[in-house]
């Protein structure tokens, strides 16, 4: 059975290299294909993160022909793959503006795909793929109707491995998550050490249909299970007498009852990755920062998305920082706003400062409001990484500064009114001593200055284990007292070396 599949699906593919053709909206960031055969669709980036090269033309979903994303239609307890030869297109792929709109017919049902690029609220840029399916029950009678989408997910050249929630779970066997469990989205990297292609799935909010399961396997189990298959959570996303991973997610929809002549509407999203998100009843709100800084300020940007048909009153948005992180002077961390807000999106930003500080931190936003009389509340967090050593200002050591006139000769600041102090004459060897007491002053000093610097670090990494600090406070205690005894009997050499 297994080889059998295989052969249908390698010669399925020679057959659609030959005949099969792409019809494809694009813009900066990413692009879409729908096969004009199957009216399968098909992911990529073009410009992919406007700061990231390397992310250019990279696939987020398979892209060879025949696609092998797909979305099989229940009816009454009976598959069928959407654009496939049991039912008959009423019209084939097409675009229409920035959309590809296919129309398919099974029995009495007739479903619309809408494939089309959106914004995402998060990045606030249009790198976000939005599919909507409209199924119409044309017939005399009720039938049980529902869906599962199927993403085959490539990032780059890579089959993924594991996938990854928002409370920072990782998914590296076959899952199922329903009903409660369902986060607000999931997302996929190319490599989970150092990322590069990035994607994202948004479950629940706003525009979009929560699914009412939602399954991690390899392909090949969806691909030999046009529906249901029983889950198996010690099995990992390699192909099944294979070495090679071959991960994908499907979206169900569950059977619900369409009465003759009415509709159902059901729409899902897929993109880049963008930003740690929460989304509450039609209330979005999402952090973007970037996850690895240099130094500060370190900017903070806030989207709010309302989809309620009402407007937001009362909005009252708070940032928590992390632990020893402030804000720049004229922010504070709480803003109101009094006026009712109509905007569908808002946007807002901090700036997050901070001395010396180094590892991961946390940070998170709130958002209260009022809609329709209703108290809302959402909120989202996320992470970013920093190590930053403070630069003290610059001190003046050394010989004085020469003062300069407009239109004059330098003239040494000795000379400038000042009469000069009478100095004693002392030896050359006095001289070198005195230098090299000078160099190891400067040496204490210096290291003083990084010694609380690494410390400051140090005790924000470590500040639970006090065992550990202390050691180190008293290791750098017992180093500074020998570089004082140094010090002192060179100063005590002295006495003996002059002429």
């Amino acid at each position: 059975m297994k080889i059998k599949t295989i052969l249908v699906f390698l010669l399925s593919v020679i057959f659609y290299k030959a005949y099969g053709s792409w019809i494809e909206v694009s813009n900066h960031f990413i692009s879409i294909k729908v096969d004009s055969d199957t009216a399968r669709f098909s992911l990529s980036t073009t410009g992919g993160e406007p700061d990231i090269s390397f992310d250019d033309n990279k696939c987020l979903l398979y892209d060879k022909l025949p696609p092998t994303s797909f979305t099989t239609v229940l009816i009454n307890d009976e598959n069928f793959i959407f654009g496939g030869e049991d039912g008959s297109f009423i019209k084939r792929p097409y675009r229409d503006g920035e959309k590809i709109i296919t129309e398919w017919r099974i029995r009495n049902i007739n479903i619309v795909q809408e494939v089309s690029i959106i914004t995402a609220t998060a990045s606030g840029r249009d790198d976000m793929m939005k599919v909507t399916y409209r199924i119409l029950n044309k017939g005399k009678k009720d039938v049980n109707i529902g869906l599962r989408v199927l993403l085959d997910t490539l990032l780059g050249e890579n089959d993924p491995k594991a996938y990854g929630l928002p409370d920072k779970n990782i998914i590296d066997r076959e899952t199922t998550l329903s009903d409660d469990a369902i986060p607000s989205f999931w997302y996929c990297f190319d490599d989970y050490t150092n990322p590069i292609v990035r994607s994202q799935g948004i479950l629940r909010g706003l525009e979009v249909t929560k699914p009412t399961r939602i399954v991690f396997a390899s392909w090949d189990r969806f691909y030999e299970n046009k529906w249901d298959f029983p889950v198996n959570s010690t099995r990992d996303f390699r192909r099944r007498g294979t070495s090679k991973f071959d991960g994908a997610v499907a979206l169900y929809y569950d059977p619900v009852k369409v009465e003759a002549n009415q509709s159902v509407t059901i729409s899902l999203m897929y993109g880049m990755y963008s930003a740690e998100s929460s989304i509450g009843e039609n209330l979005q709100i999402s952090i973007n920062i970037p996850e690895k800084v240099e130094k500060p300020p370190i900017p903070v940007d806030v989207r709010l998305a309302n989809s309620f048909p009402y407007p937001l009153e009362n909005l009252r948005l708070e940032i928590l920082p992390p632990e020893g992180f402030g804000l720049i002077k004229g922010e504070t961390n709480v803003k109101t706003f009094s006026q009712s807000i109509s905007s569908r999106m808002m946007s807002f930003k901090w700036h997050l400062i901070s001395g010396s500080v180094g590892g991961n931190f946390k940070v998170r936003v709130r958002a209260t409001g009022i809609i329709n009389g209703e108290q809302k509340m959402v909120e989202a967090e996320t992470n970013f990484n920093i190590n930053y050593v403070e630069t003290p200002a610059t001190q003046v050591t050394g010989e004085k500064p020469a003062i300069v006139e407009k239109g004059k000769e330098e003239i040494p600041y000795e000379k400038v009114g000042v009469k000069p102090e009478t100095k004693k004459e002392i030896s050359t060897r006095e001289k070198k001593l005195m230098i090299e007491i000078n160099k190891l002053d400067s040496l204490i000093n210096e290291v003083t200055r990084k010694y609380q610097v690494l410390m400051g670090i140090y005790k924000g990494l470590f500040s639970k284990d006090s065992g550990l600090l202390d050691n180190l406070d008293s290791d750098i205690q017992n180093y500074e007292n020998k570089m004082k005894e140094a010090e002192e009997s060179l100063s005590d050499d002295t006495m003996y070396m002059r002429d």
